[in-house]
């Protein structure tokens, strides 16, 4: 079903799309493989690491799905420390590749010799894991889109080329983890970054590598289900095993069917970390509070070895994405002080604290190194702005501060449960259902599980945890964040868990299984109703597009096209195109122009940037430059000035992009010193021409040297 699904979707490439070809699927499954590479070296570090924890086993058992959570949270943890030590970029292949063989060789080892294979702790998979080929096939396909093509609510996943994929080609090319002062969000914790450096260093080419980051992220969400596949069987204890099979498998079709899982999940983003490690976490807190009728309260050794997982994987969401602290964190320890016995909390506590300090360690160390503030450019109020200015940091804590209370109810309600059903949450953006129907079902499948739960064997407890974390991070999101609906997806594995659990019993006789039957058939097609609407209508088509994302494919039409043709395209040519033909020794400052992974960054063998640009938070060299200035400009005298400061600091041209830079301002982002009056009076200066004129109104201007 799965190549099925695969085939049927790839081949919808549009007309004129182009057909993948022998060369392109060989590409293809080598980044397919490089992903897996990563994952499977995760779960032998894993199990490697669980192997040797006193009494791990006893207390939290051999599940499949947290042995491989937390090989993916160290190995995350490894790849930052690795990279801002400088060994891993351009230079360091070997040691890439190394340091992934050596845990799959001690999987292999300890597979054979101590019985803890891959498929060792799971059961025969039933019918319902089939009707999961459709959604799976749409991630596949989209992981294997060139980034910037899918999906229209991300923009072409904007995240990822600005700096999800962006940062760590750069820390490549730097040969390690680097500060990179136009670009806010380096300093971020950015594990998965790392990882991508990972990847990248193997592939030996950033941009030749972005599939395989991609398809990373997409077997991180595969992970996923397999996690909340044992959520489902943690909440469902004392039901008949079958029973608790089909509705586990369920579980996990429900959270990959879900459009939200999908899009990120096939994007270069940081979210299917955190959905895997944030249902393993619960699931070991569930674990770990057992059963009020158990005759011995575990060793405080094995307590400590858990709590040392728990903050492994808990310290893993943290560095992959830093609002974890708020949206995992400390919801889980809400859900922790309800189901765990007091007498088992200080052990648990002290082995979580070690676990979380150790694996964040790096990051905080990293960044307090390069500013002073070890979470720059979070709590700036705090500890220190750097050399940002006190309104680069008011502008950014504005941007990602909470809506406040009343608009913090209304996002829940609109963009969580409605899921913008019928307005979309901001001005400009489209209106796609994403979430579907999960919110809503999920709520109201853990409110029935803790109503029908029985006290004596622990299951109120266990859905008193999870109705109690679920409410946390839902309001912890509307009012401590800026509630945009992507940002509560680690709530995904919890619902779509829920859900399956109070359907388990569905699953337990005949006629039932058949509805239950129809019921997946009918889930498993959310994504697929999703992905049709993308592009109209041709969403593969981007699977072997990258030329035409990076300047390739007009360069090629251009040798071909007759005369007039090749003016019209000159005429409407992408910026890509543009940079591409300029001389090897031009160096183009982008205004505007936050997402660079497609562009030239290098010049021949030059180690100089051929392009420079800063993110909306940080200022760049014309901001510095006009800040110099007058409010209002002498034409002859100041602006003289600004265009000779950015000749002296290397720059042959300048691309002014008018759009991001009305919806920065709009927003209230923009730099003040990028006024349109500065930018059209630079624009119309003596020493600088106007070389080329793009289709939304932007301009690539050339600077004169110094006469």
């Amino acid at each position: 079903m799965l190549v099925v699904a695969l085939v049927g979707l790839g081949l919808q490439v549009g007309p004129g799309g182009p057909i993948p070809g022998t060369e392109d699927l060989i590409r293809l499954l080598g980044a397919v493989l490089l992903a897996a590479f990563w994952l499977v070296a995760a779960l032998g570090i894993g199990t490697a690491v669980w192997a040797v924890l006193p009494g791990i086993t006893g207390i939290l058992g051999r599940s499949l799905g947290s042995r491989w959570a937390l090989g993916i949270a160290i190995l995350l943890g490894l790849d930052l420390v690795l990279g801002s030590l400088g060994l891993l970029g351009r230079e360091h292949r070997l040691l890439a590749i190394l340091l992934l063989s050596a845990p799959i060789g001690v999987l292999s080892i300890l597979s054979w010799r101590a019985g803890v294979a891959i498929g060792r702790d799971s059961t025969r998979w039933p019918w319902v894991l089939v009707p999961t080929a459709m959604p799976l096939g749409v991630l596949l396909v989209a992981s294997a889109s060139v980034p910037g093509w899918l999906w229209a609510t991300e923009f072409g996943g904007f995240d990822a080329l600005s700096y999800h994929l962006q940062v760590p080609r750069e820390w490549w090319y730097a040969g390690g983890i680097v500060e990179l002062p136009h670009n806010a969000y380096a300093y971020l914790p950015g594990a998965v970054s790392a990882a991508f450096l990972h990847l990248m260093t193997i592939v030996g080419d950033p941009q030749d590598a972005a599939i395989s980051c991609q398809m990373l992220v997409a077997g991180a969400t595969i992970v996923a289900m397999v996690a909340t596949a044992e959520l489902v069987s943690e909440l469902l204890t004392d039901e008949a095993s079958a029973g608790r099979r089909a509705a586990s498998v369920f579980g996990a079709l429900c959270l990959i069917a879900t459009p939200w899982v999908v899009v990120v999940g096939s994007l270069a983003y940081d979210e299917s970390f955190v959905i895997v490690l944030t249902a393993v976490a619960i699931a070991i807190v569930l674990r770990v509070g057992g059963s009020p009728t158990a005759a011995t309260t575990p060793k405080t050794a094995n307590l400590l070895s858990a709590g040392f997982v728990l903050g492994l994987v808990l310290g893993g969401t943290v560095i992959a994405k830093a609002s974890s602290v708020v949206l995992v964190v400390l919801p889980l320890a809400i859900a922790a002080a309800i189901v765990v016995p007091p007498r088992r909390w200080w052990p648990l506590i002290v082995g979580t604290a070690i676990g979380g300090i150790l694996i964040s360690l790096p990051w905080l160390t990293r960044t307090f190194m390069w500013t002073g503030n070890p979470v720059f450019p979070l709590a700036t109020g705090i500890f220190g702005v750097h050399d940002w200015s006190t309104a680069q940091a008011a502008r950014f804590d504005a941007a990602h501060a909470s809506p406040g209370p009343v608009k913090g109810i209304v996002a829940i309600v609109q963009e969580f449960l409605l899921d913008d059903l019928f307005v979309a949450a901001s001005p400009g953006e489209p209106v796609r259902p994403q979430w579907w129907w999960l919110p809503g079902a999920g709520l109201l499948a853990a409110i029935a599980l803790l109503a029908r739960g029985d006290r004596a064997t622990g299951e109120r407890r266990r859905a008193g945890a999870m109705v109690a974390m679920l409410l946390a991070m839902i309001l912890a999101w509307a009012f401590f964040t800026h509630a945009k609906a992507r940002f509560l997806l680690p709530s995904a594995p919890l619902l779509a868990a829920c859900i399956a659990a109070i359907a388990a019993p569905m699953f337990q006789s005949p006629f039932r299984t058949r509805v239950m039957l129809l019921a997946a058939w009918l889930v498993s097609f959310g994504p697929v109703i999703h992905i049709l609407g993308e592009r109209d209508g041709a969403p593969a088509w981007g699977i072997t597009a990258q030329d035409a994302f990076d300047g390739g494919l007009e360069a090629r039409i251009l040798e071909d096209a007759d005369p007039t043709t090749a003016a019209e395209l000159r005429r409407n040519a992408s910026l890509a195109s543009v940079l591409r033909s300029l001389p090897e020794n031009a160096r183009t400052l982008l205004v505007g122009v936050a997402t660079p992974f497609h562009l030239p960054m290098r010049r021949g063998d030059e180690e100089t940037d051929g392009i420079a640009y800063t993110t909306v938070w940080t200022r760049g060299p014309l901001e510095d430059a006009f800040a110099t200035i007058s409010a209002t400009p002498n034409v002859d005298r100041d602006l003289d000035r600004v265009v000779e400061t950015l000749v002296e600091r290397g720059f042959t041209h300048v691309v002014v992009s008018p759009t991001m830079l009305e919806v920065w301002s709009r927003s209230g982002w923009l730099d003040p010193e990028l006024t349109p009056t500065r930018l059209t009076a630079l624009s119309a200066h003596p020493r600088t021409t106007i070389a080329h004129r793009f289709p939304d109104g932007g301009v690539l201007l050339v600077l004169e040297p110094t006469p």
